[in-house]
């Protein structure tokens, strides 16, 4: 019957917690829907990414092998 009782215990704790970090993600993930969506972003269109600034080969979708997908 212990054994029921901290199942149950665990399920609870697990749910609680479940909905603790549900509300902290909706908390944080609000945004303003006026701001601009390209605000938060780290690379400048006129400049590129830092991989194409240092002339870094980038290899494409196609020249990746299975195994490193």
């Amino acid at each position: 019957m212990s054994d029921l009782i901290y199942i149950l215990l665990t399920l609870a704790c697990f749910t609680g917690l479940a909905l603790l970090v549900g509300l902290i993600d909706r908390r944080l993930g609000a945004t303003d829907p006026d701001a601009d969506p390209d605000a938060d972003s780290d690379t400048d269109p006129d400049v590129g990414t830092a991989a194409e600034a240092a002339g870094a080969s980038v290899p494409h979708d196609s020249q990746i092998s299975g195994a490193a997908r």
